[in-house]
């Protein structure tokens, strides 16, 4: 059976944005950066375990996919692959982010 792709609103948001900034400069590297990201969710829809988990996290289920400059945080259920949020390498997670998700 396959897992369910969810996308929270945050994680649309983030996305958006990141892609809206790297557009105003280069259009064809945001263009590039989204089917880059697309691939790779596609990719752990086959392979939901592949990606490792955040460290020193709250929620010890969190994973991260990274394609530059983008670390893609997500949770696996039986049913569901689930994109918790979004953000640029060199940002830093938040304490409890990530808790209660």
């Amino acid at each position: 059976m396959a897992l369910k792709l969810l996308v929270t609103a945050q994680a649309k948001r983030d996305t958006g944005r990141i892609l809206g900034y790297i557009a105003r400069e280069n259009p064809e590297a945001a263009a590039n950066l989204s089917n880059a990201i697309e691939l790779g969710v596609l990719r752990l829809l086959e392979y939901p375990l592949s990606a490792p988990v955040v460290p020193n996290q709250a929620n010890p289920d969190i994973r991260q996919l990274i394609i530059p400059p983008c670390r893609i945080f997500y949770r696996v259920t039986a049913q569901s692959l689930y994109i918790v949020g979004v953000m640029r390498c060199e940002q830093n997670i938040e304490d409890g982010q990530f808790q209660g998700l």
